[in-house]
C-alpha cells in the first residue's frame, strides 16, 4: 500500500458520466456552486444534493478508488462544520429551549439549523466536485475550457496543473522511499491525516525538485515557440452530445431557479 494517498485522480470508466463533455461538466459544476452559495434552507438545497448523490452514483466510481477521499474529506467538514457549531453556540444566545444540552453548551433549534446547512452545503459541492474530478481526464479539460472562449495560454496553465499534480505526488512517494532507505520510518498507519502529517518533512526537497522541473518545462516551451501565435488548434477535439444538451439545460434551470428564488420572484 502506497504511504502517500491518492486523493483526487482519474478513475477510468465508460459510465454515461464519464461519456459527459468537459465543458458540460464545468457548467454544470459552476451553476451547483452558485446554487449551493446562494441556498439559505434545507428546501431549496435537498433537491441538488439528492441530484448530486444521482450524478455519482452513475459515475460508477469504484468504491476503493475513491475511499480515501472520502474519508478525508468528510474528516475535513466534520472538524469545519465541528467548530462552526461552537462558534455558534457561544456566540448566541436565544431563550428559546435547547434542543441538545451537554456539559452546560445548550444548542437551540436555530443554532442547530445554521450549523447543519453549512455542513450539507460542504457535501454536497463535495459530491459534484469530486464526481467531475473522478470522471475527466486531465488531457481534456485543456481543450474544454479553450472551447469556452478562454484565452489558451489560461488552458495550458490547468492543463500543466492536472497534469502536474501525480507527478508531484509520485516524486513525493520516490522521495519518501530514499529517506526510508535510510533509515526514516513514517507514522500514521491507515490514518489518513497522520499518513499526511508523517510527510510533512519532505514538503521541502520535493517543492525544490518542483521548481525546478518547471523551469525545465518553461524552457521546453519556449524552445518550441509557445505563445508566438495568437490562436491554438487542439489535438483531441470535442462535441456536444444529447446527454450534453440535458445537464446544460437542467444547469441553467439550476441558474435561473436560484436568481429568481433569491430576488423574491419566486417564493417556497
Amino acid at each position: 500500500m502506497s504511504i502517500i494517498p491518492r486523493f483526487l485522480s482519474y478513475v477510468k470508466g465508460t459510465s454515461v458520466v464519464h461519456r459527459l463533455d468537459p465543458r458540460t461538466k464545468i457548467v454544470f459544476i459552476l451553476s451547483s456552486i452558485i446554487y449551493i452559495s446562494l441556498s439559505d434552507s434545507f428546501e431549496v438545497l435537498l433537491p441538488l444534493t439528492f441530484f448530486s448523490l444521482l450524478f455519482y452514483v452513475s459515475a460508477r466510481i469504484p468504491l476503493k478508488e475513491a475511499s480515501r477521499t472520502w474519508k478525508f474529506l468528510l474528516l475535513v467538514i466534520l472538524v469545519f462544520s465541528g467548530f462552526n457549531l461552537v462558534f455558534l453556540t457561544l456566540l448566541e444566545h436565544e431563550e428559546s429551549p435547547p434542543v441538545i444540552e451537554f456539559y452546560g453548551i445548550q444548542i437551540t433549534e436555530r443554532i442547530l439549523y445554521r450549523a447543519i446547512l453549512p455542513l450539507l452545503k460542504l457535501l454536497t459541492l463535495g459530491i459534484t466536485t469530486l464526481t467531475v474530478v473522478f470522471t475527466t481526464d486531465p488531457s481534456r479539460f485543456a481543450p474544454a475550457i479553450a472551447k469556452l472562449g478562454l484565452p489558451y495560454k489560461l488552458t495550458y496553465v490547468v492543463d500543466l496543473a492536472f497534469r502536474y499534480i501525480p507527478i508531484f505526488f509520485k516524486e513525493m512517494e520516490t522521495t519518501l522511499h530514499a529517506q526510508m532507505a535510510r533509515g526514516y520510518k513514517p507514522k500514521g498507519g491507515r490514518n489518513p491525516v497522520s499518513r499526511i502529517l508523517s510527510i510533512v518533512p519532505l514538503i521541502v526537497p520535493v517543492s525544490i525538485n518542483a521548481t525546478l522541473s518547471i523551469y525545465d518545462i518553461a524552457d521546453s516551451m519556449a524552445l518550441r515557440a509557445f505563445g508566438s501565435r495568437k490562436k491554438h488548434t487542439w489535438y483531441r477535439t470535442l462535441e456536444l452530445q444529447g446527454r450534453d444538451y440535458i445537464i446544460i439545460a437542467f444547469s441553467i434551470f439550476l441558474l435561473s431557479f436560484i436568481l429568481l428564488y433569491k430576488f423574491g420572484i419566486l417564493n417556497i
